[in-house]
């Protein structure tokens, strides 16, 4: 059997391992490793309907890949990209805005409105001339550093960024994680972080129900889904047949 698994920077793969509500303490721990909230902020997180509300007639649809609520009402979006899209910069200042008006309706206070967090896990680099994996952008003054409004943020992670050394820090595990694809090297990064080690038992678990039980009708759709993402990845035929349970005719047939 193949020693490759499911990448976690699949899209399917990530949605499931980090918006499932029952890996909460998943969730809650790499966004503990990325941002720096108070405490209190993270003793509540809740998962919410990726959909963005229109404000028009005719206005682009917004779909967040998984959007979450802090205890203090911080808004904060998830989002992997495996790989780089026309406009993405103004795709992000657009979603970003209208995760803040969605907070408010007519005759609403703008004081209600809390801060909005995007976070990006790109497969490429975003960020040009810049060694940092981990980038974040606010409103301010490039001149004098005095912020303006508390309201916009923006974080990047950039995958092909990562030192290949632990820098000490757990957001280093976590990108490491959602990098590797060999249970050996996920094994190893387990030992170092326990946080890590709950999320590749959830990805190990996961691959075992796919293989030998994820066979009806519907799932299959799922499984032909995931293959496909796969496929797009340059992950073989073999691998993907040994994670998915899917026979190579089917996998192959999604070539044509």
């Amino acid at each position: 059997m193949s020693n490759d698994i499911l990448s976690p920077c699949f899209d399917d793969v990530f949605k499931i391992l980090f918006g499932d509500p029952h890996n909460g303490e998943i969730l809650r721990a790499f966004l503990e490793a990325t941002l720096p909230l108070p405490d209190d902020d993270y003793q509540e997180i809740t998962l919410l309907n990726p959909f963005l509300p229109n404000e028009r007639i005719g206005d682009k649809i917004g779909i967040l890949d998984i959007k979450v609520k802090t205890a203090f009402g911080k808004m904060i979006d998830i989002e992997i990209q495996i790989a780089n899209r026309a406009a993405l910069h103004e795709h992000i200042v657009y979603y970003l805005a209208k995760m803040l008006t969605e907070q408010i309706g007519v005759g609403e206070h703008y004081g209600n409105i809390k801060p909005s967090i995007r976070i990006l896990i790109t497969d490429f680099a975003m960020i040009p001339d810049n060694g940092h994996y981990h980038n974040r952008f606010r409103l301010h003054d490039p001149e004098t550093g005095a912020d303006f409004a508390d309201l916009l943020h923006f974080h990047t992670l950039e995958l092909p960024k990562l030192p290949k050394k632990a820098d000490g820090t757990k957001l280093w595990s976590w990108l490491e994680f959602l990098k590797t694809q060999n249970k050996e090297k996920l094994e190893m990064l387990a030992k170092t972080n326990q946080d890590v080690k709950k999320a590749v038992r959830d990805q190990y678990a996961r691959e075992e129900f796919v293989r030998n039980e994820a066979r009806s009708e519907g799932e299959k759709k799922a499984l032909l889904a995931v293959a496909r993402n796969a496929l797009q990845n340059d992950l073989s035929v073999e691998n993907i047949a040994a994670l998915t349970g899917l026979t190579r005719e089917e996998i192959q047939a999604l070539l044509h």
